[in-house]
Formats: structure tokens, C-alpha cells, sequence
């Protein structure tokens, strides 16, 4: 397995089947794709497949500086393998590394325990975004980051 930095092209069909699928395919364009901070990760298999993918960009929390994660998804038949683990791992590093100290989503309430092991922790009320319940999730990288799922 390889996490490498990609570009929003290499990420969108797996990000579209996955969480738009059946929507149109725009609906899996952000406005941020192109920014120049923006950072797509994807985690490869073996044959160079794109098993898992997620979307990093710096937009506030509340009031203070922070990134964002949009976008992150794990080929459904690859799920249980390691490849999102993996991705976020990284990316959570490469964030630390830039001095972010507060990384954000809006999780899927399913996939609540995937954030979970990294430390993050639920704000506000469950709602509902294309009829789909999440919660905003929430991750300081001020202490040592977990690094890995559990």
C-alpha cells in the first residue's frame, strides 16, 4: 500500500461512488479542489488502484484557523484492509507537520468509530447532508497525534 499526494481528478470517481453515488457528478466537485493548499491523498493497492481517498484544505473552525476533510472514502469491497487508517494516518501527520492544530469534518454518523480511534470527538447535534446523518467531528493536533485507527 502507497499514500501518495494526487490531484482532485484522481479522487472524484471513488469520492463519487462511494458517497454521491446515483447523484450527479458535479455533486462530487468542492469549490476547494483547486486551491493551491488544498491536499488530495489517495492510498493505493498494490496494482496502483485507488483504494481510498480524502480531501484536505484549510477553512476555520468557529472562530479559529483550521482544516478541513471532505471527501474521504475507502472503496467499499477494500473496507477492513487498512487503506483509510492508512490515509488519515498520513494526512494527519502532513497536517502536523504544516502546524495545523485543529483538523474538522463532517463525519457520517456511521463512520463515526473510523474517527474515533484517531481521537476525534463529536460537537453539536446530528444532521442530516443528501439525507445521510453526521455529526461534526473534531481533532486537536496540539498533543501527539494518534497515527493509527483502532
Amino acid at each position: 500500500m502507497r499514500i501518495v499526494r494526487v490531484d482532485a481528478a484522481a479522487v472524484r470517481p471513488l469520492r463519487h461512488a462511494v458517497l454521491r453515488a446515483g447523484r450527479p457528478p458535479a455533486e462530487s466537485v468542492y469549490p476547494q479542489d483547486e486551491l493551491v493548499d488544498t491536499l488530495h491523498l489517495a492510498a493505493l493497492t498494490p496494482d496502483a488502484t485507488v483504494a481510498a481517498c480524502g480531501t484536505f484544505f484549510p477553512e476555520p473552525y468557529g472562530d479559529r484557523p483550521a482544516w478541513r476533510i471532505r471527501g474521504m472514502a475507502t472503496d467499499a469491497a477494500l473496507r477492513g484492509q487498512g487503506y483509510g487508517s492508512a490515509l488519515l494516518a498520513e494526512a494527519l501527520r502532513l497536517l502536523a507537520d504544516r502546524d495545523v492544530t485543529t483538523v474538522w469534518c463532517n463525519a457520517r454518523t456511521q463512520a463515526l468509530p473510523f474517527y474515533r480511534g484517531f481521537g476525534f470527538t463529536t460537537v453539536g447535534q446530528e444532521f442530516d447532508v443528501i439525507g445521510v446523518p453526521h455529526y461534526v467531528a473534531v481533532l486537536s493536533l496540539t498533543g501527539t497525534p494518534k497515527g493509527t485507527s483502532t
